[in-house]
Parts: structure tokens; sequence; C-alpha cells
């Protein structure tokens, strides 16, 4: 559970970032295009670069959106389900629910590795500690979660 609980909010951080850049874009950048302004300062990229990018995110986004949606409808019949833990219902509903999320984080893949191909060989370090610090555990704005679980 604590997998998919990952896998969803990695995909909202995507979502966060990509999708809305004029609500959640980078400090310092002005306008609807701040997460492209972003992006082209981090990595140096050319005009052709940016065409490239754009066209992934774009693709990138629709899915992801797509990807989500259609995970919220599997979650919610999955909440909603008063079947039995052990029902052999809920089980499909996990199962379609795993699908949906390696489903997201092998379209986040493909970007990723799109956005790879666009960079030189220069630009890519920059890009591999961009990916990193989109990581949850290494987000600096993200929760802190305690090693220890208590259960009192």
């Amino acid at each position: 559970m604590v997998g998919i609980l990952a896998l969803i909010n990695i995909g909202l951080l995507i979502f966060l970032f990509v999708g809305r850049p004029q609500a959640h874009g980078p400090e310092g950048f002005k306008g609807k295009d701040r997460a492209d302004q972003f992006i082209q300062k981090k990595f140096g990229f050319d005009q052709d670069q940016m065409k490239s990018f754009s066209k992934s995110k774009v693709i990138h986004r629709n899915v992801n959106q797509d990807l989500q949606t259609k995970l919220d409808q599997i979650s919610q019949s999955f909440y909603l389900n008063e079947s039995p833990d052990e029902d052999p219902i809920r089980d499909s509903i996990l199962s379609e629910i795993n699908l949906v999320s390696n489903e997201i984080y092998r379209n986040n893949a493909n970007h990723f590795d799109e956005v790879k191909s666009i960079c030189k060989p220069e630009q890519l370090p920059e890009l591999k500690k961009f990916i990193r610090s989109l990581l949850p555990q290494n987000r600096k704005d993200g929760p802190k979660r305690n090693k220890k679980r208590r259960l009192d």
C-alpha cells in the first residue's frame, strides 16, 4: 500500500510541477511559461531543444492526467466497495490500481528518457540532479517522515 501511495505522490508532484506552471512554477520566472523558462535556464536548452521538450511535456502531461483520472476512479470504487477484505472483487480492483500506477511510472520514465535524448552530453549531469530532486525523499518542501513509527 505504501508503494501505491508513493506512486500517487510522484504522479501528483509531476502534475503540479509540469501541469500547472502558473500556480506552482519555479520562483523568479513570470507568466504561464515559467516552468519552461526554468527548464531552459537550468539545462541551457537551445530553441530546438525547447521545442522537443515542450512537445514531450505536453504528451507526458496529457497521458498522466488521463491515467490519474482513471486511478482516481478505480481508487474510489476500491474504497467504496463494501466487500470483505479477502474478496476477489477487491483484489481485482487492487490489481487495476497497480496496473495504472505502473503506467504512470512508465510514462514518467519515458518522458525522462525523451528529455535525456534531447540533452547534450554536458547537460546530462544537471538532468540527473534535477530528477533526483523530484524524488519524494529528496524534496526540500516535502513532508518529513519519522523512520520509527509509533503505534500508540
